[in-house]
């Protein structure tokens, strides 16, 4: 149990390590990384009522949803920045920001779900391989659409700043912004040209 819980904080950590280098800004990287701890003690709260234990297969399925955690969690930030850019006020930005990116999000959720869900219904052998494994990452899935709506939005219109912002300016002159995160976001931005363009506009 104890290897379980290691191997899932190093998960967090690695993935906040990497979310941070692409954001660019502790401000972002703090709300992405709020929305995993949070959804993923919401999927083992709802593995309760099903009788399922933390093991080796429903940590796997954890684990495998957190990917999909941060991904949410990222498109969150994004459009609220984006809005932020546009002029607008934290709070307004973080509701015409969610509410922009929510129908999106819903609906890959729910494909990710109805491709899931035939695994728990095949019966056999195949079934009781993958059923904890499956009900984990849809929980995990759910979990994280109702954070995004309520919890990410909350935290982003009270700690995403604008870009002229004072304490976003100190952040930028500070010591970690210019000796880690400004020569990888220099390397993005000079990488940019060099992408597809439907992938360069995301």
């Amino acid at each position: 149990m104890r290897n379980m819980f290691t191997e899932l904080g190093v998960a967090i950590l690695l993935t906040g390590i990497v979310v941070l280098f692409f954001l660019g800004n502790w401000r972002g990287t703090v709300v992405a990384m709020t929305v995993i701890p949070v959804s993923l003690a919401m999927a083992l709260l709802a593995l309760i009522p099903m009788g399922m234990t933390l093991n080796s297969s429903t940590l796997i399925g954890l684990l495998l949803s957190i990917g999909r955690l941060v991904d949410d969690a990222i498109i969150d930030v994004h459009a609220v920045e984006r809005r932020l850019r546009m002029g607008k006020d934290p709070k307004t930005a973080a509701v015409d920001g969610i509410t922009e990116a929510r129908l999106a999000v819903a609906a890959s959720t729910l494909m990710l779900i109805l491709a899931l869900s035939p695994l728990l219904f095949c019966g056999g052998i195949v079934e009781l391989m993958f059923v904890g494994l499956v009900w984990p990452l849809i929980f995990g899935l759910l979990a994280s659409f109702l954070v995004s709506l309520t919890l990410t939005a909350l935290m982003a219109a009270h700690i995403l700043k604008p870009q002229g912002d004072p304490a976003v300016v100190r952040e930028k002159n500070g010591k970690l912004y210019r000796l880690a995160l400004a020569p990888f976001s220099a390397f993005w931005t000079a990488w940019k040209p060099l992408m597809p363009a439907s992938s360069a506009g995301c």
